[in-house]
């Protein structure tokens, strides 16, 4: 599977959102993938336990399009908007690849 960022879109909003739930463990990514705005997430280890790169319209968008459904999802405790700084530049970044299950 293949994580590729578009270019940004006049008006839009690209933000990475760091989720901690409640107990160390609960997978979450796989919920945040249906939610409408959310481009990619990955539960992960560390402070946070998922992370989710999620584009929409604005700010206001972002918060209630795509952060408050998340942080309505069971186990969510925390969910803190990072919005990049750089529109997403996607000159900058490899593109991700995630490996085929065997």
């Amino acid at each position: 599977m293949s994580v590729m960022h578009q270019p940004r879109e006049e008006g839009s909003m690209i933000a990475y959102v760091l989720i901690q739930t409640e107990t160390l463990g609960i997978p979450v990514a796989k919920e945040l993938r249906t939610i409408p705005g959310i481009v990619s997430a990955d539960d992960i280890n560390g402070p946070y336990d998922v992370i989710a790169l999620a584009r929409s319209g604005s700010s206001a968008e972002m918060m209630q399009n795509v952060v408050e459904p998340i942080r309505r999802l069971h186990g969510v405790q925390r969910a803190l908007v990072a919005p990049l700084t750089d529109g997403g530049a996607s000159d900058r970044r490899p593109e991700l690849t995630r490996p085929e299950a065997a």
